[in-house]
């Protein structure tokens, strides 16, 4: 780590795009890797989802990311 900061695992951020008829099974992985390297490795992450509109509708049972 040098003094910039490089290699710290401090308010990281991930953007997980989805796009209008994402499926859910591939939305998933992502979502629970980013949740347990909160949980089981204490990193600080912030996961934000979005798309191009506001509201994304996934394939199957109509799910809704706003």
């Amino acid at each position: 780590m040098n003094q910039q900061g490089i290699g710290r695992h401090e308010d990281m951020k991930i953007l997980l795009f989805c796009c209008k008829g994402f499926e859910m099974m591939e939305f998933a992985p992502f979502y629970d890797a980013a949740g347990w390297a909160a949980s089981e490795y204490g990193y600080d992450l912030a996961l934000d989802t979005g798309g191009f509109q506001p509201c994304v509708k996934s394939v199957f049972f109509g799910t809704e990311i706003k």
